[in-house]
């Protein structure tokens, strides 16, 4: 694997969705609030990415990109705290970063992009 190839969580701050860029809109003009994993977190949360496939309708993978729009964002919250709650520190450390993307796009009502 590339030593650069970056995990971004990302939230599109002035579009609702990136499947329907308003016209006139490009692709430079879209604002995102990023958010950052590492390798280990990607590792440490692989199992409960798998475990969004179905519920979410998502399948979140290296080398992908992938949405889970703002109507699942709350599924999400609760299938990752429930995760972390049996998980190890490591791990729980890796659902902590995951859980403050999520939050900031349920607040901004927005879906949250992963970029990998």
């Amino acid at each position: 694997m590339d030593s650069n190839h970056r995990y971004i969580l990302s939230i599109p701050l002035n579009v609702d969705n990136l499947d329907n860029i308003p016209d006139g809109v490009l692709w430079e003009d879209i604002k995102f609030e990023d958010f950052m994993i590492t390798k280990g977190d990607y590792n440490n949360l692989f199992p409960l990415f798998c475990q969004f496939d179905k519920p979410l309708g998502s399948i979140i993978d290296e080398y992908e990109e992938e949405e889970i729009p703002a109507s699942k964002i709350q599924a999400a919250i609760e299938m990752t705290e429930k995760y972390a709650a049996t998980a190890p520190s490591e791990v729980r450390a890796s659902t902590e970063k995951l859980l403050a993307a999520f939050r900031r796009a349920k607040e901004l009502g927005k879906p949250i992009e992963f970029f990998f």
